[in-house]
């Protein structure tokens, strides 16, 4: 069983595959309010992240912002040695694994904060204690290639027609391809993992390795985010919303407690909330949490995706031995 390790050898294993962006602070004015300076541990892509960074330089000019950019389980193992070392590195979390939020939250680790902004939300993307809010939303659901015939539905993927044709990401290291794995075990429990193996699923990478897996066609179908199926620009591939639902995945925000910077976290986190900050995420193929905001181009709008809501406390309950059900079925 793959457990998140919070030994702190992760450390120096991340810092070689970390990319950053910002000045680095120097120990002179590494804590205290008056520096303004904010470190914000994302799961955002990267052009993502370069494009905030260039429009807080304006919005926020009073905060100086650096970005630490990585996936969902690599950074909740950094931050999660740092906590144990009583020393987080981040003054705000920003990333696509909404069971982890919920442990940090029971852990006492996160800073509860009311955003006048998270007002307008669905309460289904507003933690209820303010430990956390959806600042964007990613959908994942079906992928195929012309002509093969198309999946209707995640049960699909099980069927004999598809044995052997059917890739996904690898959900113990990929947030999202992880919190779809969950509900899909609600929805058929200790069953998904096993069925899919004996169907000869492949399971590597993030979304962007399905969609190249069967665009090269290693794979008939699969299961990968509606911005992965946009960005990859195909004609010929084609995204389905499931008829059993498609998994809405909320990236969370987050103040992690212990920072130094509460009054300028605060501030960042308010603009990436702002209207502004969100058009960049839908500029980037994600869907905005705030109905009113449109969908991104090509992509189905937020009414079409959504299916019942989800309850990640609940799930999270069940995320140990959900992944250890996994790690039996595709890493032994």
């Amino acid at each position: 069983m793959r457990q998140r390790s919070i030994h702190l050898v992760w450390l120096v294993a991340l810092a070689a595959c970390r990319v950053e962006w910002g000045a680095a602070t120097s120990a002179g004015d590494a804590g205290g309010e008056s520096s303004g300076d904010v470190m914000v541990y994302t799961s955002a892509y990267p052009p993502v992240v370069a494009a905030l960074d260039a429009l807080a330089k304006t919005a926020v000019s009073d905060t100086r912002i650096r970005w630490f950019q990585a996936g969902s389980e690599k950074l909740a193992a950094r931050l999660d040695a740092e906590i144990l070392a009583g020393n987080p590195g981040a003054d705000l979390l920003m990333s696509s694994d909404p069971v982890y939020y919920v442990r940090l939250k029971r852990a006492g680790a996160l800073v509860p904060y009311a955003s006048l902004r998270s007002l307008k939300l669905d309460r289904r993307y507003v933690d209820a204690d303010g430990a956390f809010v959806a600042c964007r939303l990613s959908a994942m659901g079906l992928v195929y290639l012309d002509p093969a015939p198309p999946p209707r539905a995640f049960a699909d993927l099980l069927e004999p027609r598809l044995t052997g044709k059917v890739t996904l990401p690898d959900p113990l290291g990929s947030g999202t391809m992880f919190s779809t794995l969950l509900v899909l075990d609600q929805r058929a429990p200790n069953t998904i993992a096993q069925a899919l193996r004996k169907n000869r699923a492949t399971s590597s990478g993030g979304g962007t390795a399905v969609v190249d897996r069967i665009l090269r066609g290693e794979a008939s179908a699969g299961v990968a985010l509606v911005e992965n199926a946009l960005m990859a620009k195909n004609a010929r591939l084609h995204f389905v919303v499931p008829s059993d639902g498609a998994v809405v995945v909320p990236g969370h925000l987050a103040i992690v407690k212990g920072t130094k910077q509460s009054a300028a976290a605060k501030r960042v986190y308010d603009f990436l909330l702002s209207e502004a900050a969100q058009r960049i995420f839908i500029a980037n193929h994600l869907h905005s949490p705030f109905a009113e905001l449109p969908a991104p181009d090509g992509a189905p709008p937020l009414a079409a995706l959504e299916s019942a809501p989800i309850d990640w406390p609940a799930l999270a309950d069940h995320a140990d031995a959900v992944r250890a059900e996994w790690a039996k079925a595709f890493r032994e």
